[in-house]
């Protein structure tokens, strides 16, 4: 109970009477202690995952969807040369949830334009997202363990699945990556001290595509390897020379050797007599007489 105002002469002062009942207090309370939480977390929620921001992100998503499309369109069309396409294949893995179907339909696509420039962007691709790791990553060791360069094998593994099964069709593109990427890979090579070239760890990533050559083209990749790297350092170097170790056998693997292939027997049927060791005893030659 409390007093209003003053008293006036002649009346009665003004008495406000406040009644409040320990359980309705007590459960005022906790309302509003559980309506402070549940405003608390409505806004956390407000600010995090509201529809609207849902829907800001959908609608920027499918703008740069069909900004994205419209580049490839003009790449498909012979608007824009093929090789522009690498800087969009390169991020085929790591934005693969929101352009890997268009990033896929274009690979498909210049793959029936030209399977011999498709194969070259595909190297290029590759080669700007490992200049990429080695930037963030200088020392070998540290970029063979980035996550940057676990996704770059990805990349080459998704690449050389898109060739399919038939290696005559996709023998020139195939020689012609493999030797645009052991061009790269061998880059300010040393002739006469026997430190690896910087860019030898692109070899790891072009172990994918081994195993779509033929067995006469991983010959001629290999001699173009030994002729444009000298291998001979590779065993005192192991940990350094460690992606040239694996390349070559690969190449190495399935390959035909230089030995004859061995001579096969005439088959001959058996008879029946021979099988039961009942021969006739005038052919037998055990019967023949000595002369």
């Amino acid at each position: 109970m409390h007093i209003c105002g003053p008293a006036r002469r002649g009346r009665a002062p003004r008495v406000a009477v406040r009644v409040t009942n320990a359980n309705s207090a007590s459960a005022g309370g906790g309302q509003g202690m559980m309506g402070g939480r549940r405003r608390r977390g409505r806004g956390l929620t407000g600010v995090l995952f509201t529809d609207g921001q849902d829907e800001r992100r959908i609608e920027e998503l499918h703008k740069r969807r069909n900004f994205l499309a419209a580049y490839c369109k003009l790449i498909v069309y012979n608007v824009a040369p093929l090789r522009r396409a690498a800087d969009v294949f390169k991020h085929y893995i790591k934005c693969y949830n929101d352009y890997g179907d268009i990033i896929k339909a274009t690979l498909s696509k210049a793959r029936e334009m030209n399977k011999l420039s498709c194969a070259l962007t595909m190297q290029l691709a590759m080669q700007a997202l490992f200049a990429e790791v080695v930037a963030r990553h200088p020392t070998p060791g540290s970029a063979r363990l980035a996550p940057e360069f676990a996704e770059l094998k990805e990349l080459a593994k998704r690449f050389s699945v898109m060739f399919g099964l038939d290696a005559l069709k996709n023998r020139e593109a195939l020689t012609a990556l493999h030797r645009a990427g052991i061009g790269f890979a061998t880059l300010e090579a040393a002739t006469v001290a026997p430190a690896p070239p910087p860019n030898l760890l692109f070899l790891e990533p072009l172990t994918e595509f081994t195993n779509k050559l033929l067995r006469q083209d991983k010959r001629h990749v290999l001699k173009y390897l030994e002729a444009r790297l000298q291998t001979a350092h590779a065993a005192s170097w192991a940990d350094d020379w460690q992606p040239l170790a694996a390349y070559r056998s690969a190449l190495l693997a399935d390959a035909p050797d230089d030995r004859p292939p061995p001579v096969r027997r005439a088959y001959t049927r058996r008879r029946p007599d021979d099988e039961r060791g009942d021969s006739d005893p005038d052919t037998n030659p055990d019967n023949q007489p000595d002369n």
